[in-house]
């Protein structure tokens, strides 16, 4: 029973956590924080299920020192009254210091990945978010004594799973807020193109083909200067 009582546990954070997935990802401003924050929930259960076993091997491993070892005279009492409220308030301030940084580290992580990378990655997170609701309806109809229930369990994991994973496939970009890296040289592709925003009023430069003209050199006379020592030159053609 005990082992069964972890498990359940441990999949009641997850579902928890599961549920803060898809309301994160419902609002736009929070849809970036919606894995780090289901990741920050679905951390309290194992922490919460160790936190119980150290504070059961402690309980019996003081009733076996006090009582000699003979653990079967020894009725359990509980958990709260046996350890104390310092020892619960210390466990919950750990499992939340882990959380939180288990949380930061995971968003800081997927914000330095590649795109792709975290396409992949998102797809298949959000598939196995989309099992944990799979089998909390499984568990419902074996509560209910359903018909067909394993029918109706096996068809809610086809289409939750896929669902899931196509989701967070499609919106990637929107749970990163991030966009895929540019090659350098190539427009971004969302963006429209810089010439067909505004009309263009003149051709390219490029597109103007110059050919070589000639620039006509006109020949002007000079005047000549004569001095006493220097004798009359001829007449000098200077070119303007």
């Amino acid at each position: 029973m005990l082992p069964l009582a972890f498990a359940f546990i441990v999949f009641l954070f997850l579902l928890v956590g599961a549920v803060a997935f898809v309301l994160s990802a419902l609002v736009p401003r929070l849809r970036r924080f919606a894995f780090s924050s289901s990741l920050w929930i679905a951390v309290w259960g194992p922490c919460t299920v160790l936190l119980v076993t150290l504070a059961g091997v402690g309980i019996f491993t003081g009733a076996a020192i006090t009582q000699g070892g003979h653990l079967q005279a020894v009725r359990a009492p509980q958990l709260l009254k046996a350890v104390g409220w310092s020892y619960l308030v210390c466990g919950v301030l750990g499992t939340l210091v882990v959380a939180t940084a288990t949380a930061w580290i995971h968003q800081a992580l997927i914000q330095r990945v590649t795109f792709a990378l975290f396409r992949i990655y998102a797809t298949l997170v959000a598939g196995g978010i989309g099992s944990v609701f799979g089998w909390a309806f499984g568990w419902w109809i074996a509560a209910h004594s359903l018909s067909h229930g394993w029918a109706l369990w096996l068809a809610s994991m086809l289409v939750l799973i896929p669902a899931f994973g196509v989701a967070a496939y499609k919106s990637a970009g929107q749970l990163r807020e991030t966009h895929p890296p540019i090659s350098p040289g190539s427009p971004p592709k969302n963006l429209p193109d810089r010439d067909s925003r505004k009309p263009r009023l003149r051709p390219d430069l490029a597109d103007l083909h110059i050919a070589p003209t000639r620039i006509p050199i006109y020949h002007e006379p000079c005047l000549t200067f004569e001095s006493r020592n220097v004798q009359p030159s001829s007449n000098v053609v200077c070119i303007l």
